[in-house]
């Protein structure tokens, strides 16, 4: 209600104020609402030249920049998230590692595999020069879902390991150190299933 009546007021930032509420509505379980905000808010600032809140608008469509859960055949998100990545400036590496994580998720089923790869390592690489730790926990998480299969077993083991480091590096309360912690499990578990190593995967699930 707040940011409704912050949007109906003078002088007001809407593209700024239309993103925190998409973010809210999303949080309060108004999926459909927030979709129709951050889609709205998100072509604005393309409109007005304002690249970050192009992303911001984009990535909260999928929990933020930490997300890693998005809806499939998505088109007008993915529309977003690829004019996001064209117009960010080089300076946000962080930014930009983000987006491509997660256009790798969202081209799940629209694109090759190859392609949604290729965008995955792209975004880890530039969130480990960005030093984004929880970009790159997120970015990974894209990555082995585009490897997903027992023909990267290897590589989706070494991703998820390398989540595991980087929630060491997050405060013991953010929320988003239990969900990367319980995603980078859950990947283990799958991975060594699929080695048939029983044992080890017991020993991530517990």
């Amino acid at each position: 209600g707040h940011f409704v009546r912050a949007l109906a007021g003078a002088g007001t930032d809407r593209i700024g104020v239309s993103i925190e509420h998409g973010e809210a509505l999303r949080l309060h379980g108004e999926i459909d609402a927030a979709h129709e905000v951050l889609l709205r808010a998100g072509r604005e600032a393309a409109e007005a030249g304002r690249p970050e809140d192009l992303a911001r608008a984009a990535l909260a469509l999928g929990g933020g920049v930490a997300g890693f859960e998005v809806a499939t055949r998505d088109l007008e998100q993915v529309e977003l998230l690829r004019r996001a990545d064209a117009l960010l400036p080089d300076s946000q590496i962080g930014l930009r590692a983000a987006v491509r994580g997660r256009l790798s998720l969202a081209l799940s089923g629209l694109a090759a595999d190859l392609d949604r790869v290729e965008l995955a390592e792209s975004a880890a690489r530039l969130a480990g020069e960005a030093g984004e730790g929880v970009i790159e926990s997120a970015v990974l998480a894209a990555y082995c879902d585009a490897i997903a299969g027992p023909d990267h077993v290897a590589e989706r083991v070494a991703a998820a390991t390398r989540m595991l480091e980087l929630a060491d590096a997050v405060s013991i309360g953010d929320p988003r150190r239990v969900a990367t912690v319980l995603l980078a499990r859950r990947l283990l578990v799958v991975a060594h299933l699929e080695q048939g190593d029983l044992a080890a995967a017991e020993e991530q699930a517990l």
